[in-house]
């Protein structure tokens, strides 16, 4: 577009469309987003674009309990990682992690956007042994 003239105006300002549905992604949009790692969920339950948070490269710590710590390979605090945060990483595993922010203790906390590389040291789970044959849980 040649001459084109483009100025940001408050969201505000723009009438509803009774035509055009109030919701522009809907959930399944927004978790697949999520899960292609085009967004990040923030603990707070908010989205945000990862290039505008601050990212560090570690190796997490887990706790038994589920939640873990991604070691700040630059010797700064460890950053915590909530259970349901941690995208399926496990013990050793090397991830990029978002830091969020802190929280009521004064704690780096974060999510894990990406597992880099697993440990290969353990596969985390029980094995039952029975009639039908072994299985993990």
């Amino acid at each position: 577009m040649r001459n084109a003239y483009y100025r940001e105006i408050d969201v505000h300002a723009i009438e509803p469309n009774p035509q055009q549905p109030r919701t522009v992604f809907d959930e399944e949009a927004l978790a697949e987003l999520v899960r292609a790692g085009s967004l990040l969920k923030l603990p707070d339950g908010r989205l945000a674009l990862p290039s505008r948070i601050p990212s560090i490269t570690g190796r997490l710590d887990a706790n038994r309990d589920g939640y873990g710590f991604v070691i700040d390979p630059e010797g700064k605090k460890d950053v915590f990682v909530p259970a349901h945060f941690l995208s399926g990483a496990i013990e050793g595993d090397t991830v990029l992690c978002h830091v969020t922010g802190e929280d009521a203790r004064g704690r780096r906390e974060g999510v894990v956007s990406r597992v880099l590389a697993h440990s290969g040291n353990a596969l985390p789970g029980l094995l039952i042994r029975s009639e039908e044959g072994p299985f993990f849980r």
